[in-house]
């Protein structure tokens, strides 16, 4: 009498946020057959908690400049005692403003978001002064223009002017800064920088008409991404659409992107990789464009560890002052599982069958030895 029990292979998922934060779940694999009336039992080793550990360095910058290189090292590591196969994946999350510097008639207006205004770096220095302070007053047209609080919103530095054309004489001129203080609000207590052509007649601040203007930014807006269709819920909250304490799931873009140079969300954004290859060789990582994972060709064997994937990520030169009070969230997720090549394949595992790109990847897998075969 035949008895058959089948067990379909369970993926092994992770997921690290940017901060330095692991997750790990764990599984077991097992297919159990008997023939001609003769049990045969065969059993799979656990793929357990901790077993696969998604290695990473990361320290989180506060000012992440254009040009800057922030090192960012992903790898994969088995920590258990059997191998494993192990495939690593991104989500992002991106909020920056929504343009470029705009320079307005009016002050800041929601949804606009102010440019801040640094007066903690004059108020240091002991020359700048208010009008009053430097014997000087404000026409009241500047007065009109600006509003009633223009002594607590202007400072004035006396400078000495030097005509170096023959005869050689001197003279005093005067620097100018002005902000508007905003009340209320998101931005409650925020200085906005604003500018205007000022001249001094006499002793009188006067304004040239039409040149005062207000600095601010269109607003904000957030985007995010999925590179992959994820099997799991991801271990951290996601905003979204939902019942209340449930974790969302990014839905993944499937565009067949070539090439993973870049974020997915900002072109500006770039990815520095280690092993990263064109074709699936074996000791390096290939991304699929297929699903939107980095599959690494060969098995990882207990207590050892992938080369790296990503070893960094740099913000281009060219970033404009629409990345200032940029937030930009990396999260890695990593899947692992059973080192046969019926999990992978099989749409009960990776599915990679399914793909032509991923019947390149499992016959990379294949030659490179990774799979344990049953005799």
């Amino acid at each position: 009498m035949k008895n058959m029990k089948t067990r379909k292979p369970i993926i092994l998922a992770l997921a690290v946020f940017m901060a330095v934060i692991v997750v790990i779940t764990g599984s077991t694999f097992a297919w159990f057959t008997a023939t001609d009336g003769k049990k045969n039992h065969f059993e799979t080793a656990k793929i357990t908690d901790g077993t696969a550990i998604l290695y990473e360095v990361f320290k989180e910058p506060k000012e992440w400049m254009p040009g800057q290189t922030i090192i960012k090292n992903v790898a994969a590591s088995n920590t258990g005692a059997n191998d494993i196969l192990a495939r690593i994946s991104f989500e992002e999350v991106l909020d920056k403003l929504s343009s470029e510097v705009k320079y307005s008639d009016k002050p800041y207006a929601v949804p606009q978001v102010p440019v801040e205004f640094d007066a903690y770096a004059y108020a240091e220095d002991p020359e700048w002064k208010t009008p009053a302070e430097a014997g000087l007053t404000v026409d009241a047209d500047v007065t009109t223009a600006l509003g009633a609080v223009i002594e607590a919103t202007m400072l004035v530095k006396t400078v000495t002017i030097t005509d170096t054309v023959s005869p050689v004489s001197t003279s005093t001129g005067y620097s100018i800064i002005i902000w508007n203080p905003i009340t209320g609000g998101t931005y409650d207590g925020v200085k906005q920088s604003c500018r205007a052509d000022f001249y001094v007649e006499g002793s009188v601040i006067k304004m040239v008409p039409g040149t005062l203007k207000f600095f601010a930014f269109d607003g904000r807006e957030t985007t995010k991404t999925a590179w992959a269709d994820f099997r799991t819920e991801t271990p951290y909250e996601k905003t979204g659409s939902g019942a209340e304490g449930t974790k969302q799931v990014f839905d993944a873009e499937f565009k067949l992107i070539e090439t993973t140079a870049d974020s997915h969300l900002d072109a500006l954004i770039h990815f520095n990789y280690d092993a990263l290859t064109d074709t699936p060789q074996p000791g390096k990582w290939f991304y699929n464009i297929e699903d939107g994972w980095f599959y690494y060709i060969g098995k990882i064997e207990p207590g050892s560890i992938t080369p790296l994937l990503l070893y960094s990520v740099t913000l281009d030169e060219t970033a404009n002052s629409q990345y200032s009070d940029m937030v930009y969230d990396l999260y890695v997720n990593m899947e692992a599982i059973q080192p046969l090549e019926s999990a992978v394949a099989s749409v009960t595992g990776w599915n990679l069958e399914e793909g032509t790109v991923g019947k390149e990847i499992v016959a990379a897998l294949v030659a490179a030895g990774s799979f344990d075969v049953v005799e």
